[in-house]
């Protein structure tokens, strides 16, 4: 699910008791709700404002939104479409508890990326370098043994997820696959080039 869904499920929810809520409260929120996702990288205790605000201002202009100064109203558009999401959740909380706190952490910092994002929406077919180093959460400098170890932890995550039906688990299976491709041509670039 995009950060914009995420925040429009989130503001449906807010705003059943108010006819509006303001900006700052649904930063707030959608940061208590889904910290790795809606936090900063460099100072996960806070949130990531200016992410926050793009994702409102994303919605604002697809029409799911009003944004009047700080206050946000919810569209019979964006009321409808909250509907359709809520039908079909994106829930990270297993019934049998087959993930622990900290695979379920990873799994929502991985449906938040950019590059899922732009996957889903079909804007691109293939992965970039980025996007592996954003899933694996590693840089250009991290040492293929430590590429190798992070892998290994994530496709034991992945393991446990195919067991679960989920139309979202699914696209990020999906998509795991093609960033897996290209880090395979990453490693034996470098492999290549350390001979």
């Amino acid at each position: 699910m995009s950060n914009s869904d995420l925040t429009l499920l989130e503001l449906s929810e807010l705003i059943k008791n108010k006819k509006k809520v303001t900006s700052e409260e649904l930063t707030v929120h959608v940061f208590k709700k889904y910290p790795t996702i809606f936090g900063m990288k460099e100072f996960p205790k806070y949130p990531n404002t200016n992410l926050v605000f793009r994702t409102i201002s994303t919605l604002n202009s697809e029409g799911y939104i009003k944004l009047i100064r700080q206050n946000i109203s919810i569209t019979n558009k964006g009321k409808e479409y909250a509907e359709e999401l809520s039908t079909d959740t994106f829930e990270i909380d297993t019934k049998d508890d087959l993930l622990k706190a900290s695979e379920k952490k990873e799994i929502e910092r991985q449906m938040g990326l950019k590059g899922f994002e732009l996957f889903k929406s079909d804007n691109i077919k293939s992965p970039l370098d980025v996007d592996v180093y954003d899933f694996y959460g590693i840089t250009v400098r991290t040492a293929v043994k430590d590429i190798t170890r992070k892998k290994k932890n994530i496709d034991e995550i992945f393991e446990k997820i195919k067991n679960i039906k989920n139309n979202y688990f699914e696209e990020l299976i999906l998509y795991k696959n093609q960033i897996d491709k290209v880090l395979e041509g990453i490693i034996n670039e470098y492999n290549t080039a350390t001979n």
